[in-house]
């Protein structure tokens, strides 16, 4: 039996890329096949980093039946480097979006940072005064369905509007040119953001409740801390395991790539996705 029929033949794990999710994906992953020993299926190297971020093993840790561990960490250092990772995450986006009858960029976006622990040291560490974590910072902008557009990582002690002035320049607003307006906390007080054309994005503070205590959900930013608990369930991202700010951010997308492909599939039956299923399908036989 050949190496590619037993990878074939293994049970699934519920992590797994499913024939429809391929069907999707499978157009960036196109190679030239040689002569002699054949490459091990792109498919499989990505279940494997799929089970990986979502059970938080180490990268030994992996099961024996997917592919050496060496052979799926230079596939991940490969999907970093190329900027694949994020490539396939926003079309599979972009086709969400359109799926649900929405334009394929949003025109409103939330900004907001996640503090994590460092697990292993490497670059850019640092200590958030504020939340006491040393480790790592975590600056994401999401849309109002809480997909993730923009990632950016830094060290913990780097102040949030400094990074988010980093993380949205012109040049990273390319990918994203119909957003308008974005919504934040109070730590971003006088953040100033412009288009690539120099127009100014409209930046909307919201300010928590007066005497408020603990957790209480904020118009429309509530929906960039329901992001963060979807993420907080891709076990691989509760601390920064990574050595590198690239492997990091590179972790981000992911599992924002598996949590994509279990929306796009026609089964995923989530209350909330069912409700923007029924306004899509309304919309169209209007």
């Amino acid at each position: 039996m050949s190496k590619q029929d037993k990878e074939s033949k293994r049970k699934p794990y519920p992590s797994d890329v499913k024939d429809e999710d391929w069907a999707k994906i499978s157009h960036h992953f196109v190679h030239h096949r040689k002569a002699g020993r054949q490459p091990t299926d792109p498919r499989e190297k990505l279940n494997a980093l799929l089970y990986l971020t979502r059970t938080g093993i180490a990268w030994e840790y992996l099961p024996h039946d997917f592919p050496p561990k060496s052979t799926v960490f230079d596939f991940y250092s490969e999907l970093c480097a190329s900027g694949l990772i994020e490539t396939m995450e926003r079309d599979l986006a972009a086709k969400f979006r359109e799926k649900l009858g929405r334009e394929s960029t949003p025109s409103h976006g939330l900004i907001d940072s996640q503090s994590v622990k460092s697990g292993c040291g490497g670059e850019e560490l640092g200590l958030d005064p504020h939340k006491k974590v040393h480790g790592r910072k975590r600056h994401m902008l999401i849309d109002t369905l809480g997909i993730i557009l923009i990632v950016l990582v830094t060290a913990a002690n780097v102040h949030d509007k400094t990074a988010a002035e980093l993380m949205l320049r012109p040049k990273a607003l390319e990918s994203i040119p119909r957003l308008e307006s974005v919504s934040v906390d109070s730590a971003y007080r006088e953040l100033k953001l412009k288009t690539r054309a120099g127009d100014s994005i409209r930046v909307d503070v919201v300010e928590k409740l007066a005497g408020q205590k603990g957790f209480v959900p904020l118009p429309v930013r509530w929906r960039i801390e329901r992001t963060n608990g979807w993420l907080m369930q891709w076990r691989r991202l509760t601390r920064d395991y990574e050595r590198t700010v690239a492997h990091s951010r590179g972790m981000v997308f992911v599992a924002m790539t598996g949590i994509l492909l279990r929306w796009s599939r026609d089964s995923y039956d989530a209350p909330w996705l069912a409700s923007a299923r029924s306004l899509a399908a309304s919309a169209k036989s209007g």
